[in-house]
């Protein structure tokens, strides 16, 4: 496979990874806005962190003329918070 199909699957499997992560913040947030529970607003605030780092690797290296390791870095720090939120939306006191 040539590199240029190599990153068109990266590309093509991180839309699809952005496209699922949306799904689960919609549904998050619409079980908050049903039942006004905390801990699905948090979830669907740590699901979009997760959203967005996807996101923002891709802008960074792609349109931002940021090299591959800093979007990736980019993307671990927002993905670390991002999940740090979904932990805290399940063990914390919500």
């Amino acid at each position: 496979m040539s590199e240029h199909t190599q990153w068109l699957v990266v590309g093509a499997l991180r839309s699809v990874m952005a496209l699922l992560g949306l799904a689960v913040v919609w549904t998050s947030w619409r079980a908050y806005r049903k039942t006004k529970g905390r801990q699905f607003m948090l979830l669907a605030l740590g699901f979009g962190l997760l959203t967005a780092g996807v996101v923002l690797a891709g802008a960074l290296f792609n349109l931002a003329d940021v090299g591959i390791a800093r979007a990736l870095i980019a993307e671990a720090v927002v993905a670390i918070v991002g999940l740090a939120v979904i932990l805290y939306s399940v063990y914390g006191r919500t």
